[in-house]
């Protein structure tokens, strides 16, 4: 089986035409049909993988002959072939899931599918499991079915990466609604936990709040104070630039910087690219933007990326980076009353503190994930600044009262000592 980029277009601009019009939910039926087909193609491709693989193993076992040196050598080579053509496929699954989360990005909050990509625990769930041969599938399709028929958006889970909880997502009302289809009525400490889980998210939506959200005690949900903006138009412009002059480069706002690079074309004229790029200081954050679980949950950019600019970056015909001026991102944070100290530890980005010279007014961190949010989205750098600044201020007032003395004299201490990674 060979990767199909004509097939992988046709579900993406499938995709487009829901998003164009998503009171169109007949759409998202041939959609998914498609989804399915190709997943079980990739997957049959990896059984019939792994099986070369054991043969190869077991021969490599063999007893050794006068010809051992050519014998090992070759099936050495066999076998790493194996391995990186699994891993490639692989990857498929998750290029193909690609259009599954923008199915649920068109319906339902970036924000609320967020929280069904973690576990109890605040950690990634496991990936989805192969559709072919699951005993329950054909039962989660025909309702899968049925709620298409009943003009009800709804997305079978494992066609996404990011919906890792339930069976079929239903993504017509405010929020996300998870069904679990069990084949049996036997029941298990598995099942059991995912029914809690379940439950406790059911729970989270409805309120906005629970008293012990996957363990790290009570959690309030604060709406964004102003709608973000992604710089859709921006992006793919740099994309188009780069397929016709190698490298396309974009400024949508002071202290970001948008760079596509055609990779044919960059790898034979390294002296244009260097000279076209510049020389980066040491304030700036280059992030290369990445075609892999590493972008989860991130708003899917296959969304925000016109079909055949989405086809291109996802077969890796062009790469993506995205400056972030650090000292651009101070003086925002600066403009809205905060002073922020930028960490970028690889898991805290920015310390923020309502006022640089008595850290008992109190602060807050910024996640890496949270922060890289504005690369991996092509997110407005200053609408992201207003919106931690506007959220984190209107609320601490209450949050500050209910913190023990200890676990505040905790805070502070950890505060005390922070410098910024490029002072």
């Amino acid at each position: 089986m060979k990767f199909s980029s004509e097939r992988l277009l046709e579900g993406i601009q499938l995709l487009h035409d829901v998003k164009a019009d998503s009171g169109r939910v007949e759409l998202l039926l041939p959609l998914q049909k498609i989804l399915i087909r190709e997943l079980i193609r990739t997957e049959r491709a990896i059984l019939l993988l792994k099986k070369a693989r054991i043969r190869l193993i077991k021969s490599k076992s063999k007893k050794r002959n006068r010809h051992e040196g050519y014998k090992s050598k070759k099936l050495k080579k066999l076998l790493k072939q194996c391995k990186h053509r699994i891993e490639d496929y692989h990857h498929y699954r998750f290029l193909w899931r690609c259009i599954g989360d923008g199915i649920a990005a068109i319906y339902q909050n970036k924000f609320s599918l967020k929280h069904l990509y973690y576990d109890s625990e605040y950690m990634p769930k496991e990936d989805p499991g192969f559709i072919s041969g699951k005993s329950g599938f054909l039962k989660e399709y025909k309702l899968f079915v049925k709620g298409i028929q009943m003009n009800v958006p709804v997305v079978l889970s494992d066609l996404t990466n990011i919906i890792r909880h339930g069976d079929i997502c239903a993504l017509g009302s405010n929020e996300p609604m998870l069904i679990e289809v069990k084949s049996s009525g036997n029941k298990n400490s598995r099942v059991s936990r995912q029914i809690e889980q379940l439950k406790e998210l059911e729970y989270f939506f409805s309120n906005d709040e629970i008293e012990n959200f996957r363990g790290n005690g009570p959690t309030q949900r604060i709406a964004s104070v102003i709608e973000e903006h992604i710089f859709a138009k921006e992006i793919n412009e740099c994309i188009e630039s780069a397929m016709s002059n190698g490298v396309g480069i974009s400024i949508p706002e002071k202290g970001l910087r948008y760079i596509a690079i055609r990779n044919d074309l960059a790898i034979s004229n390294q002296e244009q690219l260097s000279e076209t790029l510049g020389t980066p200081s040491r304030h700036l954050l280059i992030v290369h933007v990445p075609c892999d679980q590493r972008l989860l949950p991130s708003y899917p950019f296959i969304l925000t990326l016109q079909p055949s600019n989405a086809l291109f970056f996802m077969s890796g015909l062009v790469s993506l980076m995205v400056e972030i001026d650090l000292k651009r991102v101070k003086q925002l944070f600066n403009e809205n009353g905060l002073f922020a100290v930028v960490l970028l530890d690889g898991e805290l980005a920015i310390q923020v503190m309502f006022d640089e010279n008595n850290l008992s007014k109190g602060g807050y961190w910024i996640s890496e994930p949270l922060f890289l949010r504005i690369a991996t989205e092509f997110l407005s750098m200053e609408d992201f600044v207003k919106n931690q600044a506007k959220m984190e201020v209107g609320d601490f007032s209450e949050l500050k009262s209910g913190i023990e003395n200890a676990k505040l004299t905790e805070y502070l201490e950890n505060f005390s000592d922070l410098k910024d990674c490029f002072e």
